[in-house]
């Protein structure tokens, strides 16, 4: 009997984990609460740059243009974005800078970035979805691009 309310509680716990980790993982900007880690520019602003941006296609200036965004420390590492417009449009994202504090975190960036270039290119601009485990990276990427879109708006 003490096996099965042991099985029964654990199964229970372990769904209302999966549940949390579920609701968290939604979007990059989904609330300021999910800051767990304080950056420099801190991700709060993150969350706000990526939740508040009003980006619309057309929104931009028409002559190509090239912005580099800020360094932004995203806690396991630094990173800058480059962002460049053509015809009023984010023609395309690289990342100019990005250096991290271990190896994992690099084979994350690795994987991260690429999607989260096509998810600035498909928005135009912000809100972007998170790249599930690497949280930071895409806190860090968001906040940066935001700096280039409040720059060119002016």
């Amino acid at each position: 009997m003490r096996r099965a309310l042991t099985f029964v509680f654990g199964a229970a716990a372990g769904l209302l984990a999966l549940a949390t980790v579920e609701t968290r993982a939604s979007s990059v900007g989904a609330s300021p609460a999910n800051s767990r880690r304080s950056t420099s520019t801190g991700s709060s602003q993150a969350h706000k740059a990526i939740s508040n941006s009003t980006a619309t296609p057309n929104k931009y200036p028409t002559g190509p243009e090239t912005v580099v965004g800020p360094l932004v420390n995203f806690g396991y590492g630094e990173i800058s974005v480059q962002v460049a417009i053509a015809n009023g449009r984010i023609a395309r994202v690289s990342v100019r800078s990005f250096k991290t504090l271990d190896s994992y975190s690099t084979q994350l960036g690795q994987i991260a970035i690429p999607i989260l270039e096509k998810e600035v290119l498909t928005a135009q601009g912000l809100p972007i979805r998170v790249v599930s485990g690497a949280t930071y990276t895409s806190e860090g990427y968001a906040s940066s691009v935001y700096s280039i879109l409040k720059k060119l708006k002016g």
